[in-house]
């Protein structure tokens, strides 16, 4: 399958370069490659790890125009495809929150908005933190009780996080 053509100019020299050089439509595709749900049958994971690879040289693709418009070293250029792939993630999560629910993904925008400081500071959420957030979630109306809509919000806040974690690591990444 051919690659789509690339946006014409490379973005500027921040951690959204990577996101922001995949055109309109390589954006698109990389998220229906990335997140389609194939059954569980050897073809149709075959089929998603086809659609990864293109995905992933999608990414690599406009990671590279990043590198050598603004010389990046390579650790930097991972960090701008790890945070294209992480918001790439943060949409998908927050569509899947709302398609597969009946809630929105805006509470959890909030929550983590209120609490990134706190959130970032550790590579797992600590269970006092996963109790203040069910906590939270409840009090916007969600069901204690509903695993599947709870373990897709922790999976929606822990993608948020790892976005953050990829900007911060950016910033104090040198040239």
């Amino acid at each position: 399958m051919p690659l789509p053509v690339l946006a014409q100019e490379v973005p500027t020299n921040s951690v959204r370069c990577v996101e922001q050089a995949l055109s309109i439509e390589d954006r698109e595709i990389a998220l229906v490659l990335m997140f389609v749900r194939y059954g569980d049958t050897g073809e149709d994971r075959a089929n998603w790890l086809r659609g990864m690879m293109v995905a992933e040289r999608l990414l690599s693709e406009a990671r590279n125009r990043c590198r050598t418009a603004h010389r990046w070293t390579l650790a930097r250029a991972r960090i701008a495809r790890d945070y294209a792939f992480h918001s790439l993630s943060v949409e998908a999560m927050g569509q899947l929150v709302e398609a597969q629910g009946t809630r929105r993904a805006a509470p959890i925008e909030a929550y983590f908005g209120s609490n990134r400081a706190s959130l970032a500071r550790k590579a797992a959420r600590s269970a006092e933190q996963d109790r203040a957030f069910i906590d939270y979630l409840a009090e916007q109306g969600w069901d204690r009780e509903n695993d599947s809509e709870l373990r897709l919000a922790r999976n929606y806040l822990d993608t948020l996080v790892k976005l953050e974690e990829d900007h911060r690591k950016f910033a104090a990444s040198r040239r």
